[in-house]
């Protein structure tokens, strides 16, 4: 089991994501429930579905951030607008 998760689950929470939802997680084998998968490594996945809700309102109350993405194609648009941000400041860094 990963060390991370037993000392810090906060960062294993604040560095993940979920994307869609149970048919997702049929298709793709539960890895579409990040944060689930790495704070319950040794958890079945088709038990994810049930463990997101409860750990997404145990980030509300803690004030984490539970990024969560309803299709896959606004994971790869939220990639792409942070590979965007992250050019535009490495553009503007190297000028100044």
């Amino acid at each position: 089991m990963c060390v991370c998760v037993c000392v810090c689950p906060w960062a294993q929470v604040e560095t993940s994501s979920t994307v869609g939802g149970r048919a997702l997680g049929f298709l793709h084998g539960g890895l579409n429930y990040q944060i689930e998968h790495h704070l319950f490594p040794r958890i079945s996945h088709v038990h994810y579905h049930k463990l997101a809700p409860v750990v997404k309102e145990w980030c509300k109350e803690h004030k984490l951030r539970y990024a969560y993405y309803p299709t896959l194609g606004s994971n790869v648009a939220s990639c792409y607008r942070y590979l965007n941000q992250m050019g535009q400041e490495s553009k503007t860094s190297q000028v100044g």
